[in-house]
Parts: C-alpha cells; structure tokens; sequence
C-alpha cells in the first residue's frame, strides 16, 4: 500500500512537472477564445455578471467562466491565473483516473486493477494530449474532472458488492447524478454524457442483472441529474437557437442524412485513426498530424480495446467493466464522429480517460502474456523466458521514453510552431513585455489584425488589467497620424498579424525589431499629399430626433494604377474624424463603381480605425481595394465612396448636400479581363455551362425574385462567354410559357441596352448583361417558365442541342391584389 502510495504521489508530481513548467511562456499567450473567456470571467468578478450560459461567441458554458474569475481574484489578473484552472482540472483528473481504473478493474482481477490504475493514471499524466488541454485557458478540460466522479458513483451504485450497505448505494446514486448534472455546465460534448449511464444500464438489464433497487436507483441517478442541470436545462429550452447555435455550425450528420454520407465516413475513420495514424490537421488544438500514440503506444491501445472486447463474452459481473468503459469512450467519441474538422482533441475530451484505461490494459496484458508463455516452457530458463524479468524494465523505459517524447512534442515542437504562435498570440506577449519594460508618457499607436475587439482582450489581460493608453488600428488598411501641431510622436506597434501596408513605409522608420513585432516612429516629414484634394463633411444623425451632426471630413483621394476587370482597383482616402463620436458604431467607407443605370458592378467597405478610438483632429490614410469583377464590360462607369454605419447597414448623410449619401470621384473606363477566368475560380450564381448557339456559353445567371405580380420587375444576371468573337450584333428575347404552352414575348434588347453590342465582344470574354424585365400587365396567376434566346439582326435565332433557348427556371405569378 505504502509502495502504490508513493508511486502514485510521484506520478502526480510528474504531471504537476509538465503542467507547471514554463506555463507563462508555453502556450505563447492568449488565444482568442482564451481572451474572450477571460474578460468576461472579470466581468463576472468586477462587475458581478451572473449568467447561467455565457452568450460570447458561440455560446459557452459558465463553469470555466466562474472558476477563472476565482482565480483571477486569488492570484491576480494574469493568463498565468487564468491557466491554473486548467492545471488544478489536470492534475484532478490524474488522480481520478486513477480511482475509477482501480474500481472498474477490481470487479475483475484484482493484480489487473493495482498495476492498471498506476499506469492509466501514468498516461494521463504523461500524454500530450491532457499536458495540452490542462495547460490551455478553455473549458473542454472541465468535462472528465466532473464525469469521472458521476461514473464512478452510478458505478458502485449498480455493481455494488454485499459490502456496501443500502444507505451508501443510494448516496451513491444521488452523488453520481449529481455530478453528471454538473458536468453539463462544463463543454459542448457533455450533452452526449448523459447516454453513458443509459446505454450501459441497458446492457445490464440485457445481461439480465438488473434488479428492483437498480431501477429505483437509476431513478434517483437521474432525478439529481435533471435537478441540478434544471437551470440550464431551462435556459436551452427558453433558448433554442442557442442550445443548437455551435453544432449547427460544425456538424455534418444532416449531410449523411441528406444521403451524402462521405463527411460522415471520413470523420469516423480519422477520429479512430487519431489513436494511431493521424492527427489534427491544425496546431490550433493539438500539434498538426501528430498521432495521440506513438507506434508502440498504439500497438499497447488496440491491445487493450481488443482485450476488452473480448472478456464481453464473461460472466456478467467480470465482463461488465469492459462493457462500461467501451460504452464510455464510443459515447464520447461521437461529438467528433458526427462534426468535420475531425480528429478534434477538444470535442473527444470525454474519451481521455478510457483512452488511458484500455492503454495501460494492454500493457499489462502484454505481460500476462508473456507470463503465461513463462509457465508452458521447459524448466531451463531460455532466452525467452530471460524476457519476462526485463518486461518491468522494458515498460518503465517505454513510459518514460513516451513520456519525453510528449514533452518534446509540446513544448519543443508545437510551441515553436508559426501557426500556434499566432493563434495563442505570441505577438501579444512580445508587445506586453515591450510596454513593461519601456517608459512611455504618450499614447501608443498599435496595429491588431481584431483590433475592435478580441486582440483588445488578449493585451488587457497581458498588461494585468492596466493597459496604458493605446489607440488601436489595422495598419494593414490605414495609417493614423497625430493632429498638425500636436508635437505627439508616439511609438507604431505593428503586429506579426497586421503589419504596415507598404505605402506606409514612407512615413515610418523602424525603432525595435522583435520576433513577432515591429517599433516604429513616424519621420518627420511625414505628410499626407493625395493627388486629389477634397473637402466633404459627412454626418449622422444626433437621435430619433434626426439633427444631424459633423462625423468626419474627407480631405482627398487617389487611385493607383489602371483599372482593369479582373483586378483590384486600390482607392486611398485622407479623411479626419471631427468629434468624440457616443456610443460605438461600426462606422466605414464604401466604394461602389455604378453604370449609367445605377447598377452597382462592384463594391467594397473597409475600416481600420473604430469610431471609440477616434480622436478629432487626427489625420487617417484609408485604403479601399475594389475588386473588379472579370465579367465587367468596358463601359464608362461613376466611383463613389461615402461611409456608413455597417450594423444597420446604414449609410451616412453628405451634408450640405440633401439627399446625398455618396461622393462621385469621377468616370473611369475600365480595360477588359487580361485573360478569360478559370469557371472554378469565378463563383456566379446558379453556376451552368449551357450552349446558347454555338457562339455564347451560359456560365451562369441571378434573378431578384421569383415570386411577382403582374406588371412587377425583375432584375435579372447573365453571365456570358463568348465562344469565339460575335462577327455582328445579336439580340437577346425574353419570353414566358405557360403550363398551357402559351408563349409571352417579354422583352428584346441588345446587351446592357446597346452599351456593349455583341460585336465588340472577344473571344472567351465574359461579359453580364443585367436588364429589368417588367411583365406583362395581363398574366394569369400560375407558374411560368422563364426562357431566354439569341437572334441576329435579320430575326434568325440562334439554335443549340437544348433547343431554341435557354431556361431559367419557373416564375410563379400571383394574381393581382385587387382588394384596395
């Protein structure tokens, strides 16, 4: 006893070992999920938010949340506090394996449940993946500290020996359900916990065990369950978008059901592969491809599974340990089964315990068998039989070679690894580290890739809480100079993940040069000069009241380069904001380019500078780029830029100017595509390849509704190729049938009404013709099919395998509303 004591003593300072060390530094700083948690467990501290189930992000459960905050208290706001959540979890769990192994396997054999909990609780202390989840700051690894004890009680409920007195089973079931209840405000996967207990109850009463008092406890297991988990139980019924919100997003089980069952099969397969073959294909929650065994540890797992499936055949009461810890890990594997993205280490969580039980079966059945091939040779002892006193040795040098190449793995490999260094935000900690050490009297300039919200997060909580006072921006798009005549020279923090446009590099000079970011300084020269000078105030309205009030003012613009269809068209602006603007809106420029018509033909909104950061006066370069679409026909076309308020999708009032919410920068003339677009690369809608008559190819075609009234308009798209170049000018109809056959003759026109005659197009040109269609006053309500087709001037129409035309699809008309 005394011996297993120390033993497991130091397989708990082990893992204390590789869940402490360098923990300020491994992982490289905050992810933003980490971050997000983070400040809202000091919201929950500070501000005293008391939510049952924190809506950020997607949705999280709250005892992470509420544990953090604990911490954050006793021992200060750091990401440090915040991962000794993880780490009290980890260890927690080490030793809990260890007990649930030993009363699991005890129902067994004996030698098997003291040398198995031993090393079970040894994998779990050692093995990459719970090093990794208990050194993060996220909530997965709260689900097997809460489920190892539900089990274990509903354990000793259902195989209680005759030495367990009735009034301890009963507690047994009410403590387990109590546990399982808790475990429902830990992570997403808990909602598959509660089949666990359920399934293997089934298989108790299919092995005919079940008797009177198993099923009044189960009652009693599962009437503490709903009762503790009632409170949140209520809030997902009061909130069902919520419950569903995540898997929705991440689930592939309605494809399957949707007769499309590949995302299934390749999830399942990689998930069980995850043991042995591959591994995650992202360092995000894991190292990229690694494997959760190495070969010899795999070998040691399949060993173990495939032991347990076949003491299944035993006697109830012997067999039912590998029955409840197979039911255990499958059920908890089902969260990744039935999601992409698979193997995913965060969503199988659940499975971790098992994982380690079935591991250390199987290196104890190795020796066993080992043994047992001992006992049938000759008495001379031969080199086989040599093996057997060296298998201990061979094990302990296995464990600790598995053990080293874990540590290697994490904090060698996948803490080096660019991809983790920039979703844990080593670039934080590096700028942390930078405002710590410097004595800085003026604001800091620092561009952040979420500089609106998450990466604010990461810094605050890197700087304990007390940030100094930084004006943040995304220096990929824009530049924020100091008000003329401020004498504010102010250090420019450009992160790894928004560093500096490279028209800014005029302005700057480079001060401090770090793995992750860069110092600058503006030059002092730096001044803004746009070719264009402008001088437009643009508002907003004060409230409901509607007065209006000064918001920004443009001072110039430029255009770089040529236009051209299929490229991107860069505009930069130099505008200033005027005043302190209340509240927060998502304030941004747009730049539309619009024919003749008023058609939009391309569009782009970018801001890198959020309105609670403005201050009045400062001086902002702004870069818009506008995609040109590779489809735009060579036409005069009007650029416009204004601002809006992106979250109502409201645009801004030009003032002075009623009626205005744009500034026409004037006429540009784009040239046609360099090359004809790759069909795959060029998204369009309804996405076709339909011959028109030897000349024109349907890509593909968009309409506004289908769903009008007689008289009513419908926009309609047509994405054209021409197959080779038009020798003249072809006309395009547009016509209606009826379900009778009756034929409409809608509209006839020219493409984009004249502008862009056929004969000018080229060969492999795509070109959009868009036209308002206006039906005809007199249709009968019903469904109408909706046809276009090509005719030469002299009214010959263009024919192809498919007929004389192309089909769009049904209009279904309804009838007038005559009521009014």
């Amino acid at each position: 006893m005394a011996r297993r004591f120390l033993i497991m003593v130091g397989v708990l300072l082990l893992g204390t070992a590789l869940r402490l060390f360098a923990l300020d530094q491994v992982p490289p700083g905050l992810s933003h999920d980490e971050a997000y948690i983070g400040a809202t467990a000091l919201e929950v501290w500070l501000l005293g938010r008391r939510d049952i189930f924190f809506q950020i992000y997607n949705g999280i459960e709250p005892l992470i949340v509420y544990w953090q905050a604990i911490y954050l208290r006793l021992f200060g706001i750091t990401p440090v506090a915040m991962r000794l959540v993880n780490v009290t979890a980890g260890l927690l769990t080490i030793a809990l394996t260890y007990a649930i192994t030993r009363r699991l396997l005890a129902t067994s054999e004996q030698p098997l449940a003291r040398w198995g909990a031993t090393l079970a609780a040894l994998g779990v202390s050692l093995s990459f993946w719970a090093i990794f989840v208990s050194r993060l700051a996220l909530r997965s690894v709260t689900l097997p500290l809460l489920a190892i004890p539900a089990l274990y009680c509903l354990w000793r409920g259902l195989i209680a020996d005759s030495r367990i007195s009735p009034s301890r089973r009963w507690a047994c079931y009410a403590l387990g359900g109590a546990w399982l209840g808790a475990a429902m405000y830990t992570y997403l996967s808990s909602r598959f916990l509660p089949f666990v207990p359920l399934i293997f109850f089934g298989y108790w009463l299919l092995r005919g065990q079940v008797r009177r008092h198993h099923w009044l406890g189960m009652g009693l297991f599962l009437g503490t369950w709903a009762l503790v988990f009632a409170p949140l139980g209520l809030f997902y019924w009061q909130h069902p978008d919520v419950f569903g919100q995540r898997a929705s997003q991440v689930l592939n089980l309605p494809v399957a059901l949707a007769g499309d069952p590949r995302p299934l099969i390749t999830s399942i397969l990689r998930t069980l592969g995850s043991f042995s073959l591959v591994g995650p294909g992202s360092s995000r929650y894991g190292l990229a491809g690694r494997p959760i065994f190495e070969p010899v540890g795999a070998i040691f797992f399949c060993l173990g599974v495939l032991t347990a499936l076949a003491r299944l055949r035993r006697p109830p009461r012997q067999a039912a340990p590998y029955a409840f810890l197979l039911i255990w890990w499958l059920v908890m594997l089902v969260p990744d089964f039935i999601t992409g993205e698979s193997p995913h280490y965060l969503r199988t969580i659940g499975a971790l315990p098992p994982t380690y039980i079935f591991w250390a079966i199987g290196i104890i059945c190795a020796g066993s068998w080992l043994a047992t091939r001992l006992a049938r040779t000759s008495q001379t002892p031969g080199p086989f039989a040599k093996a057997i006193f060296w298998w201990p040795v061979a094990v302990g040098l296995y464990v600790v070679a598995s053990g080293g190449l874990a540590a290697y793995d994490y904090f060698g490999r996948w803490s080096a690894d660019a991809e983790a260094r920039a979703i844990y935000g080593a670039e934080f900690t590096e700028v942390a580290d930078y405002l710590k050490s410097s004595e800085l009297n003026g604001p800091v300039v620092l561009s952040a890739a979420y500089y609106r919200d998450w990466d604010r997060f990461r810094l605050d909580l890197q700087m304990h809480h007390h940030p100094p006072f930084v004006i943040w921006f995304d220096g990929r798009q824009t530049l924020l100079l100091p008000p003329t005549g401020s004498g504010l020279d102010p250090p420019y923090i450009f992160t790894r993940s928004a560093p500096p446009h490279t028209h800014w590099m005029g302005f700057l000079v480079a001060e401090t040069q770090g793995t992750d970011m860069t110092v600058y300084r503006l030059r002092s020269d730096a001044r803004p000069t746009l070719a264009t000078p402008l001088s437009v105030t643009i508002g907003d309205r004060l409230d409901e009241t509607g007065i209006q009030y000064e918001v920004l003012q443009l001072l110039g613009y430029q255009i770089e380069g040529q236009p051209r269809a299929g490229d991107t068209l860069p505009i930069l602006l130099h505008w200033q904001p005027l005043r302190d603007v209340p509240g927060d809106p998502d304030y941004a420029f747009f730049a539309h380019l619009r024919d003749r018509r008023g058609y939009t033909w391309a569009q782009v909104d970018a801001s890198g500078y959020a309105a609670v950061d403005w201050q009045p006066g400062v001086q902002v370069l702004q870069w818009l780029a506008l995609p040109l679409p590779p489809d735009l026909p060579p036409l005069d076309y009007m650029l416009v830029v204004g601002a809006e308020d992106r979250s109502p999708a409201r645009p801004l009032p030009v003032l002075g100017k009623p009626d205005t919410t744009a500034v026409e920068l004037g006429t540009l003339t784009p040239a046609t595509a360099a090359t004809a677009p790759l069909p795959d690369e060029f998204q369009v809608p309804n996405a076709s390849n339909i011959d028109a008559g030897g000349i024109f190819t349907l890509r593909g075609y968009s309409l506004s509704s289908r769903w009008r009234q007689p008289g009513d308009t419908i926009h309609i798209s047509l994405f054209w190729q021409a197959q080779t170049a038009p020798s003249q000018d072809y006309w395009l109809d547009t016509w209606l049938i009826s379900q009778a056959g009756e034929r409409f003759g809608v509209a006839s026109h020219q493409p984009l009404d004249g502008d862009y005659p056929t004969s000018l197009w080229q060969a492999d040109q795509w070109v959009r013709d868009r036209y308002d269609l206006t039906l005809p006053t007199g249709l009968s309500g019903g469904p109408y099919q909706l046809y276009v087709g090509w005719r030469d001037s002299s009214g010959v129409r263009l024919t192809s395998p498919n007929g004389p035309g192309v089909a769009l699809g049904t209009i279904l008309i309804s009838p007038p509303d005559n009521s009014g």
